[in-house]
């Protein structure tokens, strides 16, 4: 329904619409150029309501995480480049963020780091997830006076629980490993939504609103990691908690640093128009069948490994990844790794109701002459928290690791197929050029 919505036509307004109410306001109002594809957002604003315009183009895809799902490849830390086609024209878009809803409680300034309890000083610094998940403290005497504060093992991020003496695991608050999505926050059946971009999703713990226990889950803009926070005491309670949430100052990680540019490239005839179609598959695209697409297909040809194993993976319509023992990739929980051989590299197709219309603004985008375009791109989570420099700790090596590059592929008739590659962007540009018609 929310693309049908987007896709609706809207009547332009009069020539004099802006300055009418310019005049019935008394004050200026200004126009702000639109994303290419606005992403639960609006393009005006009232100049006073200085709401935090975030200036946003590198775009990400939301796909929910979860066991063997392929989705978010958490981004790199070195910047895009490449040398396919030339510099045709670079594009700003600007999307503002949700202007109803109310400031956050965690963008007043940090809080000093003597006064929140140790126990979260020293998890955090030792946490996985720290360089792109900073702390969060419950900055309230009255609410935490009672109760003793303690660390929570959560693997690969951290927690801070308070325990009272009758009651084990009153309320806490935790950095989680998850990586940040707000369409994961959004399955809750209560959701708040903050000026400058964060999200809460609540309820009952499960999903269940019959449970005591309140649980929630927190996008906060700018970082990379889904914060969790609960209670026993009930949802006023939780609320309590998550309007005392603070930073801290120093137990932050870096920001997220904001794209305001698509760089945009002319490719020339798309290599599946400029080469025949062929018969010669070279994997089967298994799931394709039980998706129900029918029609012309696009694969990848040039995708060569000398040991490897092709194996359906759960993105799009249907998908296949490649497992290469020794190879850099990414572990069941989507966290790079430095030599599993998980992932290496992908290929998706996206059925006719699952396609976006038109760009959403990552980085990079290579248009063809015919229409196709390609664009490319490091992501993490929602559309609204780019990253450009996040790494992730091995699981095995504890090592730092880049996550890969991930295109999305749009043919002119609107067919749509993502890859990704953890080989570096020239391999994934490879990819791209190897893409051919099946039949």
């Amino acid at each position: 329904m929310k693309r049908d919505l987007r896709d609706l036509p809207v009547p332009e307004h009069r020539e004099s619409f802006w300055d009418d109410v310019a005049a019935e306001l008394g004050t200026e109002v200004r126009e702000l150029p639109l994303a290419d594809e606005p992403h639960r957002r609006v393009g005006w604003v009232l100049a006073p309501v200085a709401a935090v315009v975030a200036v946003i183009a590198l775009i990400g895809v939301s796909v929910l995480l979860g066991g063997e799902k392929e989705g978010l490849f958490d981004s790199v830390s070195q910047p895009l480049s490449g040398d396919v086609a030339t510099t045709a024209a670079t594009e700003t878009t600007v999307a503002t963020t949700n202007p109803q809803g109310p400031d956050a409680p965690w963008t007043v300034l940090p809080v000093p780091l003597d006064s929140v309890p140790p126990e979260l000083a020293d998890e955090w610094s030792i946490a996985e997830n720290r360089m792109w998940c900073s702390a969060l403290t419950i900055d309230n005497p009255r609410l935490v006076e009672a109760y003793k504060a303690r660390t929570a093992n959560f693997e690969g991020g951290w927690g801070l629980v308070y325990d009272a003496p009758d009651l084990r695991s009153a309320f806490g608050v935790a950095g989680t490993s998850l990586v940040s999505q707000i369409e994961l926050v959004r399955r809750w059946p209560n959701v708040e939504y903050y000026a400058e971009g964060s999200v809460l999703g609540y309820g009952g713990e499960g999903l269940d609103e019959s449970n005591p226990r309140r649980l929630g889950e927190l996008v906060v803009f700018g970082q990379g990691c889904i914060y969790q926070v609960w209670s026993e005491l009930g949802n006023e309670h939780l609320m309590e908690v998550v309007n005392s949430l603070r930073f801290v100052e120093g137990l932050q990680a870096e920001p997220v640093e904001l794209v305001t540019e698509v760089e945009v490239r002319v490719g020339g005839v798309a290599p599946w128009v400029a080469s025949p179609p062929t018969d010669d598959v070279p994997f089967l695209p298994i799931g394709r069948p039980e998706a129900g697409i029918e029609g012309p297909l696009l694969l990848p040809t040039t995708i060569e490994f000398d040991s490897a194993t092709i194996r359906s993976a759960t993105v799009g319509a249907w998908g296949v990844a490649w497992d290469v023992p020794g190879q850099p990739g990414h572990d069941t929980l989507n966290v790079p790794c430095e030599v599993c051989g998980r992932g290496v590299v992908g290929f998706a197709e996206f059925g006719p109701n699952e396609a976006r219309t038109g760009p959403v603004g990552l980085p990079l985008r290579i248009g063809y002459n015919d229409g196709s375009y390609a664009e490319i791109g490091y992501y993490v989570g929602d559309d609204l928290l780019p990253a450009d420099r996040y790494q992730f700790a091995d699981r095995q090596t504890g090592i730092l690791v880049p996550a890969g590059y991930r295109a999305r592929v749009v043919v002119s008739d609107g067919r749509e197929y993502q890859m990704w590659s953890h080989l570096g962007l020239d391999h994934l540009l490879e990819m791209i050029e190897g893409l051919r018609e099946v039949r």
